[in-house]
């Protein structure tokens, strides 16, 4: 990677000093958003059809069901936890009667 000399002020991504390069980034980024349009045409992406009230369900599924199974095993030690400390106590082996 070229390094600058450090009396050079540090230049931003967006600023150059060579012609013309200003008009190529702002023809990429047109660019970038008419490719994104695009991808909405997909039926699959969202872009309406049959299958997009199904994809939308499944990715809430998807997203839900990983946090459901922490859930679910938070909950399995949350119960044995509350059982083992309602548990009734022992007395110590010297307070026990027979002992």
């Amino acid at each position: 990677m070229h390094s600058q000399a450090p009396s050079e002020p540090r230049r931003s991504f967006l600023v150059s000093t060579v012609p013309g390069t200003a008009v190529r980034r702002l023809g990429l980024v047109v660019a970038a958003s008419l490719v994104a349009s695009t991808a909405l045409a997909c039926p699959v992406c969202g872009g309406g059809g049959a299958n997009s009230a199904a994809y939308l369900d499944m990715t809430i599924f998807l997203s839900l069901f990983p946090l459901s199974i922490l859930g679910g095993f938070a909950g399995v030690i949350w119960y044995l936890h509350k059982l083992a400390n309602e548990a009734p106590k022992r007395p110590p082996a010297s307070e026990r009667q027979g002992a």
